[in-house]
């Protein structure tokens, strides 16, 4: 009987020991189901503003995730934009050209917001009389740390925001330059071609450049017109980007082209336009080889057919008379540059007939 209790009770100790690791473990578990998730209006803020004068704005927040949230406002200036088209933050603060993020201050020093709420965050900007004209940008977050918790430096620990870009009023500077336009080759192997455009903004307003490039073929016809920075990303003042644009076409194309880019770019004096022009080439081997092979062939048959006619020819003269061997027939070089006229004549139709 002893026996019996002994491992009765071992059991319920067995159970008691589960039934505590699950009450243990399950606030870990439902906290793991909590979902963090909120939603920001607008995304990006863009406005002409007066040097001098100060401005109000509104941002909505919402609560779209399953845990209650306390977030803090913070700025940080936009130095730059990156080549996968993100924004470069100051890893220092203080004044400097495009500073924006220390004319800002807020309502609202902190939100809290339950799953499923919504809130305001009324925010004010206040130009310096000296402001430099020109744009300035900087990022607004709602961080989940308070600033004096967050870490100076690019890479910040930031969970929401909006991209606010004011161009200040003044000497508007807009110049933008094409400082490369290049093919990845100059002779393809296979219809196509990779462009790459290098853009220069030497002004002091934010460029988005777009456009198109045309392609024409050897005889003048436009086979293709590419789109360059269809998404009208920008190009930061006293910055350059990269654009790349590829030409895939399904038909055949062989021989000389030529790519012309034009950029129009958007600005308080007007559209602004800019161009650049290369050649390249298309010589796809596996269609020049056979053409050239069978070039040559015609070349060689034209050659010893005429040279047949020419023999027969002089022989017939000697049979005449030696007189008469003075006064007609065709010389080996002519009968080659009669061959290479014809190969070249039929050449011509070929590559007109196709690729014209």
């Amino acid at each position: 009987m002893n026996y019996i209790f002994m491992a009765r009770l071992k059991n319920i100790a067995r159970a008691l020991f589960v039934l505590m690791t699950i009450a243990f473990f399950m606030p870990t578990f439902v906290s793991a189901q909590e979902t963090v998730s909120f939603k920001i209006s607008p995304t990006i803020i863009e406005e002409k503003l007066e040097p001098g004068s100060s401005y109000d704005f509104v941002m909505n927040i919402q609560n779209l995730g399953t845990a209650e949230a306390l977030l803090y406002p913070i700025a940080r200036n936009i130095i730059s934009i990156d080549d996968n088209q993100r924004p470069v933050y100051s890893s220092t603060e203080g004044e400097f050209q495009y500073e924006l993020a220390s004319w800002i201050t807020y309502q609202e020093s902190q939100i809290r917001l339950m799953p499923g709420e919504s809130s305001m965050l009324h925010f004010k900007v206040a130009i310096p009389a000296d402001a430099s004209p020109g744009s300035h940008m900087a990022g607004l977050f709602l961080s989940s740390k308070p600033p004096e918790d967050v870490k100076l430096g690019s890479a910040i620990a930031l969970d929401v925001g909006s991209i606010i870009h004011f161009q200040i009023s003044g000497e508007v500077v807009q110049d933008t330059r094409i400082r490369e336009f290049f093919s990845e080759k100059t002779v393809y192997g296979t219809p196509g071609a990779n462009f790459t455009i290098n853009v220069e903004n030497l002004g002091n307003i934010l460029s988005r450049p777009r456009g198109l490039i045309d392609i024409t073929n050897m005889f003048g016809k436009k086979v293709a017109s590419i789109p360059v920075n269809e998404d009208v990303f920008g190009i930061f003042p006293k910055k350059s980007r990269e654009f790349k644009a590829i030409w895939a076409p399904e038909d055949m194309h062989i021989g000389r082209f030529e790519a012309v880019v034009a950029l129009s770019i958007e600005g308080p004096e007007g559209n602004q336009t800019i161009s650049r022009v290369l050649q390249f080439w298309i010589l796809p081997m596996k269609l020049i080889m056979p053409i050239l092979g069978g070039l040559l062939t015609l070349i060689v048959v034209v050659y010893f057919l005429l040279r047949l006619y020419v023999n027969r020819q002089l022989a017939g003269y000697r049979r005449v008379g030696s007189g008469a061997q003075s006064t007609g027939g065709l010389s080996r070089m002519a009968a080659v540059v009669i061959g290479l006229l014809v190969a070249v004549i039929i050449s011509l139709i070929i590559l007109f007939f196709f690729f014209g």
